[in-house]
């Protein structure tokens, strides 16, 4: 079916654009199930390609607002959504757009958007990173990833998958891991298979935080040279290059090994490191 339609239109599909195209009917089911979308639902749909979920998922659901950046795609599915009336096409990245605008421009006051997508590979950090930001206003955010970046977001401690992103969803969400798709499942084909996530953003972080930058950067700064020890990243950090005399008392006052590797750190043990340094600030 989405091959035939492609060939229509006369559309190839952009690598440029990340276009993995899902043309598994089986897939979007086990998908739409994982969802568990109902009648009151607002969603927002990142890269809506030719409607393989929107159309399904605007069925069982108040309002679809499906963000596609080809606007090639945006004609076509015009003309295949029918009778569909309950869904806005927005030719537009969703990366350029103040989401908490939008959401406050269309929702009603109290509403929380739901987000569902199939996320290109060199641009889902960016994008999850973008929508935590808004998390107040966001419900849950199902996304199909690829399998490398979703191994990364659920992994433990002392791991190889194990960084800074992690760290990053412990702290603000709870994640459910859904099921894998096969590359096969895709047109074109790509190199990797993917995994369906749903993120559940916290309505309270696990640990309390007052400095979110300051957080971020810490674990991203940890996290900068994988070999080296903590101390010899965290050296980088702005606070303690103005002082450089700090970094003792930064591990002294957390109770934290120095010679320790970031992948070694819970989020726990993260958050003495931050406590220490907001101390010595």
């Amino acid at each position: 079916m989405l091959i035939t339609v492609l060939k229509k239109y006369k559309i190839t599909p952009q690598k440029s654009l990340g276009q993995n195209f899902l043309n598994n009917p089986e897939a979007v089911n086990k998908l739409i199930a994982f969802i568990d979308p109902s009648d009151k639902d607002v969603f927002i749909e990142i890269g809506s390609g030719l409607g393989t979920l929107t159309f399904p998922l605007a069925r069982k659901v108040k309002k679809v607002f499906a963000f596609e950046t080809d606007s090639r795609l945006i004609k076509v599915s015009e003309e295949l959504k029918q009778d569909l009336k309950n869904i806005e096409f927005i030719n537009q990245d969703i990366l350029g757009l103040d989401l908490e605008e939008f959401i406050a421009g269309h929702l009603q006051p109290g509403e929380k958007a739901r987000v569902a997508g199939n996320l290109p590979y060199y641009i889902s950090t960016l994008i999850l990173f973008q929508l935590l930001k808004i998390k107040s206003y966001v419900k849950d955010i199902t996304v199909m990833l690829q399998k490398e970046l979703a191994m990364r977001i659920v992994a433990n401690p002392n791991t190889r998958d194990y960084g800074s992103l992690t760290v990053f969803f412990q702290v603000f969400t709870d994640i459910k891991i859904g099921f894998e798709v096969r590359r096969d499942s895709f047109y074109p084909e790509p190199e990797v298979d993917s995994i369906i996530i749903k993120i559940i953003p916290l309505s309270k972080p696990r640990i309390d935080l007052s400095d979110y930058d300051l957080f971020l950067k810490l674990v991203k700064t940890s996290f900068a040279h994988r070999r080296k020890t903590l101390k010899n990243n965290l050296k980088n950090l702005d606070e303690i290059k103005k002082d450089p005399q700090l970094i003792h008392s930064l591990f002294s006052s957390s109770g934290i090994d120095p010679g320790a590797r970031a992948e070694a750190l819970s989020i726990f043990e993260f958050k003495k490191l931050y406590d220490a340094l907001m101390e010595i600030r």
